[in-house]
């Protein structure tokens, strides 16, 4: 597929090169426009750098073909040349000032290339546009985490959560700073964040974990029972049910086929099993260690789980 898809861009070329040197046929404004559309057609490839090439080709004829211009900025992040996609970017920035798409990459090149201050400006600008613009505040929101300002990162995501409410992953960075201060908050957020439909089900698992040690069963069992049959993550998923249903539901008989699940499905984290154990709520106590036993997930002689008081 690639190398057919080349050698059609290859042949395109060649014909618009040599269409170039007939200006009674091509005008430049129609030439720049197929160097544009070769240009997007090296970035479908991963060719960044014929990419750009073209696109300068392009605003060379006509400089006012400003998507020329954003992709070129665009094709120079994805180099990693953050000097010269910032240098395109202010340029147009210039002529538009006020364009939301331009300052947000431009911030994205900052945060990039490391300049964290002038990054959340171009987003603070964005704001001072669009006061209601999620994904601002949410960028600022990571910023603000980032530089371990969990208070100004809670706000922004709130901010951000009032207006963009489905957004899975803000709903889950933001349930996931809350949980510490606001558990019970949290929960909610988490709750909605399971309403969003995630597809990233390593954060799925992760937030019915969360849910689960905060002893919130039900969501937890509902956050374990999205991961599909069929993906990675599906072992953890059934051992976390399997946790929800021996301690918080406590429904022994479904606990343990669960747990013998998780266990056939390859789950071997022994610390995750020993915390079970020593759950101060857990049913069939005896069962759930022999089980482990036979699958081998535990030794006869590790820590006696029911003598030791501890939770999870």
């Amino acid at each position: 597929m690639y190398s057919r898809r080349a050698r059609v861009l290859f042949l395109v070329a060649l014909a618009v090169l040599a269409a170039a040197g007939c200006a009674t046929w091509v005008r430049g404004r129609e030439l720049a426009r197929e160097y544009y559309n070769i240009a997007n057609a090296y970035y479908d490839l991963g060719r960044f750098e014929r990419a750009a090439d073209y696109y300068r080709r392009a605003l060379a004829l006509d400089s006012g073909l400003t998507p020329a211009g954003y992709n070129l900025a665009r094709a120079y992040l994805r180099d990693k040349r953050y000097d010269d996609a910032r240098d395109v970017l202010l340029d147009l920035l210039g002529r538009d000032p006020d364009n939301l798409l331009l300052r947000e990459t431009l911030a994205y090149v900052y945060y990039l290339s490391g300049d964290i201050a002038r990054a959340s400006a171009q987003y603070e600008q964005m704001l001072a546009l669009s006061p209601l613009n999620a994904n601002a505040l949410f960028n600022l929101g990571r910023i603000a985490e980032e530089q371990d300002r969990p208070a100004a990162a809670l706000a922004y995501y709130e901010r951000a959560a009032a207006v963009e409410g489905g957004d899975a992953l803000l709903l889950y960075r933001y349930g996931r700073l809350l949980l510490t201060e606001q558990p019970e908050h949290a929960v909610a957020v988490f709750e909605r964040y399971l309403d969003s439909s995630p597809r990233d089900y390593e954060r799925v698992v992760e937030v019915g974990d969360a849910l689960r040690r905060e002893r919130y069963f039900l969501p937890a069992r509902r956050a374990y029972q999205m991961v599909p049959s069929n993906h990675p993550e599906q072992p953890r998923a059934l051992f976390g049910k399997a946790a929800v249903l021996l301690t918080g539901i406590q429904d022994a008989q479904l606990g343990l086929q669960t747990l013998e699940q998780a266990l056939t499905a390859g789950y071997a984290d022994k610390d995750a099993f020993i915390a079970l154990l020593n759950d101060r709520d857990l049913v069939a106590a005896a069962a759930v260690r022999r089980l482990l036993e036979e699958h081998q997930a535990i030794e006869v002689d590790d820590i006696d789980a029911r003598d030791n008081g501890q939770r999870p």
